[in-house]
């Protein structure tokens, strides 16, 4: 899970020294993601001391990339749709979000420079710092487990009767994108119930989803005050705000109805 993760961080921070492009940043930072998901789920057998300094070091990473994802999700999303319902004028913004994206590219293009220093060492540091006692108990015991572990602090963070507010969306979203890496990683182990865990990724996907879309939202609202765009536009998206919040809340029901794949209590 963490090679696999290590490779998908290694190509696309390769890509960003040549050329930064918005898939290179994006697949670069789900990669960071999925690394820092794995050492999450797995920290109780990981006994090596490095461990810090290669989370320190991921953080770092994906700290870089962050403002060009952000901007490119801005302009995808929020921008684009301001654009084509021709509301705002946001000829004012224009000249300030260029400047801005151009410089959010070349922090990105000096990250993937630098990851190779950051990186340096993580590959045989993985072939190394799990616990060795583990081998005793079957790898399907240790995903069953984390991926319950995973399940139950979803539905700790979940919105129940409460108002979900945003600083409880973030906690979900990271809860719930955190599980959808683990489960990806280990449907092939669990493999006996094929429709069951298609259900369930499915349903996991759909709040991912809804959760990112509210993420967006946040994000947009945040940078449209650096960069003083037009009220109109956040008004906008603050419509949205309330569909999407509902749409989350029966993701997360969806998901709750939905059976595990995985051979609970193992």
């Amino acid at each position: 899970m963490a090679l696999d993760a290590l490779d998908q961080i290694v190509a696309n921070t390769e890509r960003l020294t040549a050329a930064p492009t918005a898939q290179a940043i994006h697949q670069a930072r789900v990669g960071v993601r999925r690394l820092r998901s794995a050492l999450s789920a797995f920290r109780d057998v990981i006994v090596d001391p490095r461990a810090e300094t290669i989370a320190a070091d991921l953080k770092d990473l994906a700290s870089g990339l962050a403002p060009a994802r952000d901007l490119d999700v801005f302009l995808a999303g929020a921008w684009e749709r301001a654009i084509r319902a021709g509301q705002v004028d946001l000829a004012g913004a224009g000249p300030r979000l260029a400047a801005a994206r151009a410089a959010a590219y070349r922090q990105a293009a000096a990250t993937g420079r630098r990851a190779p220093r950051l990186l340096k060492g993580v590959r045989a540091w993985i072939d190394t710092a799990v616990d060795t006692r583990i081998g005793a108990r079957p790898a399907e015991a240790w995903g069953a487990e984390a991926l319950d572990k995973g399940l139950r602090r979803l539905g700790k963070h979940g919105p129940h009767s409460s108002p979900l507010k945003r600083e409880q969306r973030h906690r979900l979203r990271i809860r719930a994108k955190r599980l959808r890496y683990l489960a990806e990683a280990f449907v092939p182990m669990f493999d006996d119930h094929p429709k069951r865990a298609d259900r369930f990724m499915e349903a996991l996907k759909d709040l991912s989803d809804r959760l990112g879309d509210l993420n967006d939202i946040a994000i947009a609202e945040r940078l449209c005050g650096e960069l003083g765009a037009p009220a109109a536009l956040i008004e906008a998206e603050a419509r949205r705000e309330a569909r999407l919040i509902a749409a989350a809340r029966e993701a997360f029901d969806a998901l709750g109805d939905a059976r595990v794949f995985w051979p609970p209590g193992t």
